[in-house]
C-alpha cells in the first residue's frame, strides 16, 4: 500500500514512481498491483489505482497521465500483453469474494474503456463445497513467441486462448 516501486540496478536502489503522479488525490490510491507494463516496452506502464482510474506513463515513471474514459474492475491480477498483430490489449482477474467463487476474467481492447467478461464453460468449471460450479482464476501467462496464446490458470484446470484472449 506505498505506491509503486521501480529499480533500475537489480534491487541496489528503489524509485516510488506514483509519486510523480499530478493529481494528490489519486496518488493516494497507488496501492495496488495490478500493474500491466508493455512487454514490448518497460517504460510504458500502467497503474491500475484502487479508486478505479487508470494511469499511465511511457518514461518509466517520470510523467504520467490519467487515461481518459478507463477504468477496471478491481482486479487481484491485471496484466497488458501484444497479440500477434502488435495490438495492446488488457487482461485481468477479478474474484468476487474472499475465496475466489465466482471469479470472473475480463478483457480489453482500448486502453480499459471498455472491458468484455470471458467465461469458463461449464466443462471447465470445479464444483464448490456447496455444490455450484465456479473457475478459480489464479493466474494469467503468455506463451514466450506465439503472442496470441494466452494462458489461463485455475484451481484445477490451465485453459487456452489461441486468438489474443478472444475466446
Amino acid at each position: 500500500a506505498d505506491g509503486i516501486w521501480r529499480t533500475d540496478d537489480m534491487g541496489k536502489t528503489w524509485d516510488c514512481i506514483t509519486e510523480r503522479i499530478p493529481d494528490r488525490y489519486d496518488r493516494n490510491h497507488a496501492d495496488t498491483y495490478s500493474i500491466p507494463v508493455d512487454p514490448d516496452n518497460w517504460d510504458h506502464v500502467y497503474a491500475f489505482m484502487n479508486n478505479n482510474t487508470v494511469y499511465k506513463t511511457f518514461d518509466g515513471g517520470q510523467t504520467w497521465s490519467k487515461v481518459i474514459g478507463a477504468t477496471h474492475k478491481g482486479f487481484k491480477r491485471g496484466y497488458c500483453f501484444r497479440d500477434a498483430s502488435g495490438k495492446l490489449k488488457f487482461i485481468g482477474a477479478k474474484p468476487i469474494g474472499n475465496d475466489g467463487v465466482g471469479a470472473q476474467l475480463w478483457i480489453s481492447s482500448d486502453t480499459c474503456k471498455n472491458w468484455t467478461s470471458i467465461l469458463a464453460n461449464s466443462a471447465q468449471k470445479d464444483i464448490t463445497q456447496n455444490g455450484t460450479k465456479t473457475f478459480w482464476f489464479q493466474e494469467i501467462a503468455f506463451h514466450p513467441t506465439d503472442r496470441n496464446i494466452v494462458y489461463v490458470t485455475g484451481s484445477r484446470r490451465i485453459l487456452r486462448s489461441t486468438n489474443g484472449g478472444s475466446t
